[in-house]
């Protein structure tokens, strides 16, 4: 599991069990395909608005890692695959 970017500007969080696929946390509130610019890594990047979450969404997935060491069912995930 991977968090970046910053809580006032949100954050971009993604987990992976194998180096192979990658899912990607998303908000499902967002229905826009628009993109925006996030700092991850130290590094500017484009990223769906949708999968720039808050603070409060990016908490909830990686409590629930730390805890389980699994993804979060509730939540809405993408197969980046």
């Amino acid at each position: 599991m991977a968090c970046d970017g910053s809580a006032e500007r949100g954050l971009v969080l993604y987990g992976t069990f194998d180096n192979d696929v990658f899912y990607q946390l998303a908000d499902p509130a967002v229905v826009s395909e628009r993109q925006v610019t996030v700092v991850a890594g130290g590094q500017p990047g484009e990223y769906e608005e949708r999968f720039v979450v808050d603070l409060a969404l990016a908490s909830q997935a990686l409590q629930h890692f730390i805890s389980s060491g699994s993804l979060h069912l509730d939540l809405s995930w993408v197969d980046l695959r």
